[in-house]
């Protein structure tokens, strides 16, 4: 037998809500991003701080219109959510460039305000989100500490040694970079070996990387071509370097295809050297921006790798394909002792003796670089901020 209810003595269920009284706001991470390296290598920590719904994540974008666009389009290879803000920056000097971030970067501060900025690397952008996070007492989170090159005529050098000094957690790819910071003095229970978020990003996308097969369209045979991605200053500035560089990238190029990657910070200054046209003209050829899983199957595809990239580095090392850094000094040193990374010295022009291998390329193997870091960074952001975010809530109450 069913038993039915009348209509008319149907009783309607009602959702009360007691509202909370004085119920805190989740704390905030900013989180400044600039160009690819930022992107890359932020993108696993605001993935895995996002799986653990304790904060509010807000992403800034610090670049330059072009960087904008080109992160923008990163954005769903890396799992990016897109910016909340971007600062108003134009082109200028160093200082000029340093002294506009800052402002920028201080007003939004200002707005928000946050429990913790995450930055990474080594460019300005970085030193000015820094300092403006130090100056209103922001605690600030650092990926990618303890790398030095001991070269302090680069501005990279000094931006890294500044920042860790302004950096409350550091968090390091290896346990050299961990060992170089305790040499100056910082403190260790404030550093985290915790690997490298690079692997974790390039993870991500391994099965797309290996199928993607983006040297076709550039008509370059798997393992016979040499890439080539240059963008620091002083290979790139310094006119007899240069030089130097572009006649020995013509001679490599009579020897094997070579592929030159146009960076967004270089390309303007080679263009205006007549660079680019010289090594057109030589045969190399030049690739525009690229995607991140495009430009990871590139570098798969490579019988070599000639750059002076921190993060290209650590991708050739996780590809196992062979990698040659001009000069005679590298930051990331990690690539050198258990990667594939080789300094090529000061003879820029030295780039004309890279051959590529055909041979297997066989994954390195690095402590810690497991693809887990962007993790092991959520957790201890999360051991240490969101603590003392609810005692300070707790506090005012």
């Amino acid at each position: 037998m069913s038993v039915s209810r009348s209509p008319s003595t149907a009783v309607p269920l009602r959702l009360v809500t007691t509202p909370v009284p004085n119920a805190p706001e989740p704390p905030v991470i900013v989180h400044a991003i600039g160009g690819r390296a930022d992107a890359v290598r932020l993108a696993p920590v605001i993935g895995a701080l996002e799986r653990q719904d304790v904060f509010r994540q807000v992403v800034v974008h610090t670049g330059s219109a072009q960087d904008r666009g080109l992160v923008g389009e990163l954005a769903d290879e890396l799992g990016l959510p897109a910016a909340d803000h971007v600062l108003d920056v134009g082109a200028g000097s160093d200082a000029g460039l340093t002294a506009q971030t800052l402002t920028a970067f201080d007003a939004l501060l200002r707005e928000l305000p946050p429990e913790l900025v995450m930055l990474s690397g080594d460019t300005n952008a970085t030193l000015s989100c820094a300092l403006a996070a130090a100056k209103r007492q922001v605690a600030v989170a650092h990926v990618g500490s303890g790398l030095r090159s001991w070269d302090w005529t680069t501005p990279e050098e000094i931006n890294r040694v500044v920042i860790d000094r302004l950096s409350d957690t550091l968090f390091t790819h290896s346990h050299e970079a961990v060992d170089n910071l305790l040499a100056e003095g910082v403190s260790d229970g404030r550093v985290h070996p915790v690997g490298s978020t690079v692997v974790d990003a390039l993870r991500r996308v391994e099965p797309a990387i290996r199928s993607r097969e983006a040297w076709t369209a550039l008509d370059l045979p798997p393992g016979d071509y040499v890439l080539v991605m240059l963008h620091h200053r002083d290979a790139i500035a310094d006119g007899a370097r240069r030089d130097a560089l572009v006649a020995g990238l013509a001679t490599l190029a009579g020897e094997a295809p070579v592929a030159f990657a146009l960076h967004p910070a270089a390309a303007p200054t080679l263009n205006a050297a007549g660079a680019i046209a010289r090594l057109q003209a030589a045969g190399v050829r030049t690739v525009p921006p690229m995607g991140h899983v495009d430009f990871l199957s590139l570098e798969l595809g490579a019988g070599a790798i000639v750059t002076d990239s921190g993060t290209v580095q650590e991708e050739a090392t996780v590809l196992g394909v062979p990698c040659y850094t001009p000069g005679s000094l590298s930051e990331g040193r990690i690539t050198l002792t258990h990667g594939t990374n080789v300094l090529l010295g000061e003879d820029a022009g030295a780039v004309a003796t890279v051959r590529p291998s055909r041979t297997d390329h066989a994954p390195c193997v690095v402590p810690l670089w497991d693809g887990r870091a962007g993790e092991r960074i959520a957790a201890a952001i999360l051991a240490n901020y969101a603590v003392r975010a609810d005692q300070s809530s707790t506090s005012l109450r």
